[in-house]
This record gives C-alpha cells, structure tokens and sequence, in this order.
C-alpha cells in the first residue's frame, strides 16, 4: 500500500499479521531485542550525545501486529536511558495526509528529561493504533529534527507494516539520502514482509515475518548503528546470566524483560582482577524500570543495570524475585572510541589532498595511539563518492608507520566549499562509521616560521614568519599570530609575506607553538623547548661571629650573584653540628631547623636571599672559628645536570665556664650525699628492745625488785650516730645523765652492753661474786649483778 494513502481492507492486516505460534516468553524476547535497538541509539557518554527519531506505524493493523505494543515499550525505554545531554523524538502519523505534506510537530513528541515520567506516560495515548498510514509527514519532520543536531550521532528509524514507501517514494528517498549523507543513520524495518528492500533511502532495511525474524532484524540495525559486531541475548536460566564484555566499552547495560515482574539483578562476578564491582559505577536499577500492558492484558516489565567503564572480560549476574515470569536478557555495550582529525588545514580545489585521522576516547579524550584488542583494523573513507583505504604502514600518503595516526589521499577535488567525509571503522570487534567536516579552498597560504628549537626563558626573541602561496589564495593577511609560549604575539608585517613579533617565554619546558592567520591560512605547528638559566656565582660567607650562651645570631645566606631564570628546588645541608646550638633558615614559610634532612629551598630570580639564625642555649658546646664549616647546596641546574655548592660558615661558639655548667649537677650530688648521711645516721644507730628493762632490788633476793623498761625512761632513745643509752645510778632508778652514775648501759649489736664507771660485781655459777672490769661489756639477761656497797641489785630482763 502507498505511504501516502490509507489503508483499505482486511486482507491487508492479515497479510502484516506476525507468527501467534511463539510463546509469551518469545514475544518477550522479541521485545527485548527491539529495545536493544532503542537502547544502541541513545546510550552515550557526555563526549558523544545523540539524537534519535522513531516513526511508528500507527495505523490501525498494528493493533493486530503488535498486540503487545512493544512499540510502546521501545519508547517508553528509549525515555529511561537517553542522558540529559540526548534528544529524543517519537513520531506518529496523521489521520489523513499525502506525499505533498510537510513538517508536522503535531505528530511527535519530544523527551523533557526533566520530567520523564509525564512523557511515558502521554506516549500510551499517543502511540495509538488509530490511524491511516502516512508516511511522508512524519519523516520529514524526523529529518528537520536530526538535520537541526548535525555534530551529533544520529539515528531514524522506521517501525512500519507499510508496502514500502508506497508513491511518495521517489521524493522521500531523495531527502533520506541527502539526511544519510549528512552522517545519519537511517533504518527501517518491515512488519510481515520486505518491502522496504531495494531502497536507497535506508542504510539496512529489514522484514521481519515473524519473532526469529524480527529478533535478526533488530540485530543488524542495532550492529550497524552503535557499531558492535556481536549482540549478546539470551534466556535467564536459574536466575543466572553469563555474558562477556568487550574492551574499550564506556558503558554496558543489561537489560532484563519478563511477561509479568523483572526480577531484581546483583552482579555475582566480574572478569580476573577487576575487584568489586569491576566498574567505575554501577547502577543496578536505572530509574526504577518499567511496564507496559499490552492489548492481550499482559504486562510486561524490563529493569536495567548499567556498568560504566566497566572491566573487559566474563561477567556473572544473578536475577532474583522473578516468580513463575520467564525473562531474557541483552547485554548492549556502547564504545567509547570515536574518531577525529589529526590535521584542520583545508583541501585544494583541483589537487589531491591527504586525510589524516586518529582513534580516540570519547571520555578522556586521550588518542589511541595504539589501539588494544583491536585486532584486524581498518579504515575506510567515502571522499567525493570514491572510496579509499587509510593506512598506517608509513608507504603512500602515512608519515609514520604505527603512529596511531590513519591517512589517506584524495583525488584532485572539484568542488569548493564544506563538506563532510564518512569514515567507516572496522576490526573483529567494532564496525563503526563516523563524519568528518572538510572544507575545499581555491588557494592556501602555507606559514614557514623561522623559531629555534630552543629559547631561553624571559629573554626576548624576535620571530619571522614567511607566507607562500597554495593555489589561489585570497590576498595576504595584515598580521599572523603566535601561541603556545605564554601571552598570545601578533606577528606584523615588515615586508610582503615577511612577519616578525617579539617573544619572551614565561615558563620552562616543552611547548607547542602554532602560528595561524585570518582566512586562507595553512597553520604552522611545531614545539619548542624553553629553558632557564643557572649560572652559580661564588657567595659571600655567612657570618654569625661570635656567639655565647643564650644568644641568638642572625645572618643571610645571599645567592644574588649568581644568574637564575626560572624556579629550581635546591636542598640546603651543613656540616655544622653542635650539641645545644641549633641552625635555621627562612624558607619563606617560617624558619626550618637545618638537620640531618636538610631543607628544601625555592630558587627564582626574585628569591635569592634566605635569612639564617643560630640559637645558642645554656652550656653550649664549644666550637671554634674553623673554616671547614659550611652550608651545602645540592639540586640540577637548568642543563638537568646534578650541581653541589658551598658556602663557608663563620661561626664561633663561646663555651660557659665549667662551674656554671655544672653547678647544678654537682650542688646535687652534694644533695644526695648529704640526704644519704642523714638517713644513714639516723636509721643505723641502735635501739633499746621494747620489752627490755632492768630489775632493781635492794635485797640479794631480786624478786624483792622493781622491773624498769628502758624506753619507759627520759632519755633512753637513739641519736644522730649515736646509739641508745642509759646510765644506772645507786639510788635505784636509770637516766640520761651520766653524772654520778654506777655505770652506762647502751644499746648495741646483739643485746646491751654495759661498762662500769664504778666496782661492779657479778654473780658466777659457782655462787661467788666476781668483780666486772672497766671495759664494756655485753650485759647478760639471767645474770645477777650489784655495786660495790651490796646496797644494790640488778639483773637483766625482757618483760
């Protein structure tokens, strides 16, 4: 049936009517799949956004062809995983139209990212099976959205059970190819038959007469478009899903559909080394995931798990809480290799020209320069309708061989203006296609600077430039300018096609420079390297004089005539060592201690003097004026090569006298002493026993006596080194006063001891009295003693 008319008789439904013999699970998978499409068209990273249209058929047979409005679902997906930075448009066709129709924004309805939910939810009524089939309408206004996003990936697709593009064929095949030419991707797959095949309007055209077939179709568009070789499906069988994931994948989705509850999904596994999760995120449930009832009453649901970054290799997932729902699942990976030229210079009208082309990461940006696990790349270019072979083999129109970079040689070009070339990137892995700007110039001017390879930083330098005509160049340019050292330099003219500017670099290293111009102007690139300068010059000595005890000195460690252009680290040593004198320098962040470490100083042009102090504390050690002293300047100079310098140090340490010094050691010592004589004199001398005491009688029987204690006695304790005594007099009774006395009692080693200032006698075992000497003697208890006049006894007891 024509696109441009509607559909008549119910034959026609039949004849676009899929296969009912499949199970519910198959539609699933069916379904499954063509979200899989949906899915390769808006999964992108920030570095690549895309826009995507999608006709559907809405015409009143698709109520039998698609009972379980997956169209619906396909939409409602697409609205769940495009980023904020993606378009989304979803078309429907009119109730009435014809081949002479235009734009109709009426019949889409574009994503707010803002609020999906709302846009889900109007695509129920919207995506009706109410109307005529009218295609032209529709497709013209997805071509007037994607040719309004041309720096994006872009993508039509036509979901129809039309006979073809019917009469309005031969018009809308001339605007698709125009909208294909301009590096968008067009499909469209055939419900219930092939009609759309043969077409020069479609990149890949497909029918689809039943599940398996539609399953195939869905397939090669989603291959095709998001530039994989393999789509990984399959059925969840024991809640489990094995799949493998490619390398050089920015983001990885699993999707899960059942008839009836998406079981939740964990990852159980990722490849060897990869550690938990194995990505750099991970999403488990993408917004929540979704439903949709179809006409039969069943509702369908999918949930989705997205890996960003994830690990190349076998990954394991585990589905949970599915119930009696049987699911399949696809894995979609989205790579992040894009592609981008290596050289922006404009092509010659009427002369060949050299395509140079570079692999690259979407999300970093960086060039791969050698591409892992790309085996068997190639790359293929459309110029002007030819097509021709990118290489890296360093032959032909390559530079170098296995740089990285892919080039290529037009034939001479015969039209001017912009345009763009369509590169296709294949190995065993990707199948890619991308579009490149290009521009084609009746004439060129080529720059040829004059720059050494090296200048020296802040120093002045005046840079020549020449222009030499390519072609038919527009007329010289007044000035040209140069980047890439610092402040951005016009380059004037002093002569025809002569420019000279002044440079001065303003930091060290290697540089990129670029001279470029208005117009038709060929850039210049090239690199050069700034260097600095260090020329050391002798220091002065730093001089702290003489220094005492508690004093502090201050110096300054002064480099300024040495030559320095740039900024150095230098670390700052010294073979200065002193017990009690410490040595410091102002780093610019407060005063360091010079230790065994040293200090990391600094150096520019502007800093060049470092205070230094020395602080002395009490008792110093000594140390004489020796000219061996030295502050020690280690770093590499501005040629790399490692540098030693040394600066002498004059500085003299007067010592304390040795009494100051040591007074306090020694007036504690006396201390000590002093502490241990003491106790020593007071703890040493002996004691009468508590218990001990003398029995006094006048009689010679002494129980006729009275006992009297020792320490019951004035007198009778210790003291200072002297031990305990008593004195015994005739008139019955024992003090501490020796005037008059019989005799002196002391406390002493192992009992008391007596000696006799008068004739003492003492009662021997043979019952006769023997009389006691004037030495001392120990006093023995059971011992019967008296004086000389038997006027008085006494015996010895304890207690």
């Amino acid at each position: 049936m024509d696109a441009g008319s509607p559909r008549q008789g119910q034959d026609r439904l039949s004849r676009g009517r899929l296969s009912r013999g499949r199970s519910g699970f198959l539609r699933a998978a069916l379904g499954l799949l063509v979200l899989g499409l949906s899915l390769g068209a808006v999964t992108v990273g920030a570095a690549e956004p895309r826009e995507v249209a999608v006709v559907v058929d809405t015409s009143g047979s698709m109520g039998s062809n698609d009972r379980e409005r997956y169209t619906l679902q396909v939409a409602r997906l697409l609205a769940d995983l495009a980023s904020d930075g993606d378009g989304l448009t979803v078309l429907r066709m009119p109730h009435r139209g014809d081949c002479g129709d235009g734009a109709d924004h009426r019949l889409a309805r574009r994503l707010d990212t803002v609020n999906r939910p709302a846009f889900k939810a109007e695509l129920d009524g919207f995506l009706a099976f109410n109307t005529g089939t009218y295609l032209a309408a529709p497709i013209r206004t997805a071509i007037e959205v994607l040719e309004g996003a041309p720096d994006r990936r872009r993508l039509l697709l036509v979901i129809a059970d039309s006979d073809g593009l019917g009469s309005c064929g031969a018009d809308l095949t001339r605007e698709l190819t125009a909208l294909r030419s301009s590096g968008a991707h067009v499909a469209a797959i055939n419900l219930g038959g092939d009609a759309f095949r043969g077409s020069t309007a479609f990149d890949s055209t497909f029918g689809a007469r039943d599940a398996r077939q539609l399953i195939r179709a869905v397939s090669e568009v989603y291959q095709q478009f998001l530039g994989a070789k393999r789509v990984q499906t399959g059925d969840v069988h024991g809640g489990r899903i094995e799949a493998h994931i490619a390398p050089h994948v920015g983001t990885a989705y699993l999707v899960t559909v059942a008839d009836g509850q998406a079981g939740s999904v964990a990852v159980e596994g990722g490849p060897p080394g990869a550690g938990p999760p194995g990505a750099e995120a991970l999403d488990l449930d993408v917004r929540g995931g979704g439903s949709t009832v179809g006409l039969d009453g069943v509702r369908r649901s999918y949930r989705i798990v997205r890996l960003e970054r994830p690990r190349s290799g076998a990954w394991s997932f585990a589905v949970a809480g599915l119930g009696s729902s049987r699911a399949g699942w696809m894995l979609l990976q989205d790579s992040v290799i894009g592609i981008r030229s290596v050289s922006s210079e404009p092509w010659l009208v009427g002369q060949k020209g050299r395509l140079e082309v570079e692999l690259f990461d979407l999300d970093t940006g960086k060039a791969l320069r050698n591409p892992e696990h790309l085996p068997g790349l190639g790359m293929e270019a459309v110029i002007d309708g030819r097509t021709v072979r990118l290489v890296d083999d360093g032959h032909g129109p390559d530079r170098v061989a296995g740089d990285g970079i892919f080039s290529a040689e037009t034939e001479p070009l015969e039209s001017l203006g912009a345009g763009r070339v369509s590169i296709r990137v294949g190995s065993e892995v990707i199948d890619k296609s991308f579009s490149l700007r290009t521009e084609v110039v009746a004439g060129r001017w080529r720059v040829e600077v004059e720059l050494p390879e090296r200048l020296d930083l802040r120093v002045p330098f005046t840079a020549r430039a020449r222009l030499r005509p390519e072609g038919d160049p527009d007329p010289a340019p007044p000035s040209l300018r140069l980047e890439g050292l610092g402040v951005p330099v016009e380059l004037s003219t002093v002569e025809e096609g002569v420019y000279v500017g002044v440079i001065q670099p303003t930091e060290i290293g290697t540089f990129p420079v670029e001279v470029d111009g208005p117009g038709s102007v060929s850039p210049w690139r090239g690199q050069v390297e700034v260097v600095g300068k260090l020329v050391w010059a002798e220091a002065p000595p730093v001089s702290f004089g003489s220094v005492a005890a508690e004093q502090v000195a201050r110096a300054r460690l002064d480099l300024t005539a040495s030559q320095v252009a740039g900024a150095y680290e230098v670390l700052l040593t010294t073979d200065f060592r002193a017990e009690r004198s410490t040595l410091s320098i102002d780093t610019g962040e407060g005063f360091r201690a010079l230790d065994g470490a040293g200090v990391t100083l600094q150096i520019d042009e502007s800093r060049l003097e470092f205070p230094l102090r020395l602080d002395v504390s009490s008792c110093p050690e000594a140390v004489p004026a020796d000219p061996r002293h030295h502050l020690i300047l280690r770093g590499k100079g501005a040629d790399g090569l490692p540098f030693e310098r040394r600066v002498p140090l004059d500085v003299r340490v007067i010592p304390e006298p040795w009494l100051v010094c040591w007074w306090p050691a020694l007036a504690a010592g006396l201390g000590i002493l002093a502490t241990v004589v003491g106790f020593h004199g007071w703890l040493t001398p002996a004691r009468f026993p508590s218990r001990a005491g003398l029995v006094l009688s006048p009689e010679l029987d002494i129980t006729e006596g009275f006992f009297h204690p020792f320490r019951a006695q004035k007198g009778s304790a210790s003291g200072f080194y002297r031990d305990a005594r008593l004195f015994l007099h005739g008139d019955f009774r024992l003090s501490r006063s020796a005037s008059g006395a019989l005799a002196r009692l002391r406390a002493g080693p192992g009992g008391i001891w007596i000696r006799p200032s008068s004739v003492l006698w003492r009662l021997g075992a043979d019952g006769e009295w023997s009389p006691l000497g004037s030495e001392e003697r120990r006093l023995r208890s059971g011992n019967l003693y008296r004086d000389d006049l038997e006027s008085l006894y006494f015996e010895l007891r304890n207690g």
